[in-house]
């Protein structure tokens, strides 16, 4: 975790909203017991709080999995500082209203509705509301992911910053 994260000891981190942090952490572990070949694995580096369907008192159950992501994905940037501290987390209709705003091929998208976004709308949203520059890496399909891998595992030793995946 960047010391700049941190908050002074005995502090609680002023970012934080209560959600969890960092649940990720002990993922791709290898087992003691393992006995099979050895793999390369890397993480986003620094905190964040986990985004997940049903959080804030708000249904988005079966639909918002890119919704979470991008709150994830911002939740990052906060923590890190990268952002001013009044930038806050998005709720989901406040995602809905930037990019019924932003993109013209949502300007009918009714907000509060169960529509689906992908990785694309989550690229716009970050380069808007961040003004971070984002890369966008194509897979024909889910097997095709791992003619990738070796680009994500360069991505997160180098830049440690996170990716949004998704159809």
């Amino acid at each position: 975790v960047p010391a700049a994260a941190l908050p002074p000891p005995g502090q609680a981190l002023a970012q934080a909203t209560g959600k969890p942090l960092n649940p990720h952490d002990e993922c791709g572990l290898q087992p003691t017991w393992w006995k099979g070949r050895s793999s390369k694995r890397a993480f986003v580096r620094g905190l964040y709080e986990y985004n997940h369907y049903m959080q804030d008192s708000f249904d988005d159950n079966g639909w918002g999995c890119a919704y979470r992501s991008l709150q994830t994905c911002v939740s990052w940037y906060r923590m890190q500082h990268y952002v001013e501290p009044e930038v806050a987390v998005p709720s989901i209709p406040d995602i809905q209203r930037l990019l019924k705003r932003i993109d013209e091929a949502h300007k009918d998208l009714e907000i509060g509705s169960k529509k689906w976004i992908g990785t694309v709308e989550g690229m716009y949203l970050l380069q808007e509301y961040l003004k971070v520059d984002c890369k966008m890496m194509y897979c024909q399909d889910a097997s095709d992911m791992a003619s990738q891998a070796p680009q994500m595992l360069e991505h997160l030793e180098r830049e440690g910053t996170p990716i949004m995946m998704g159809a």
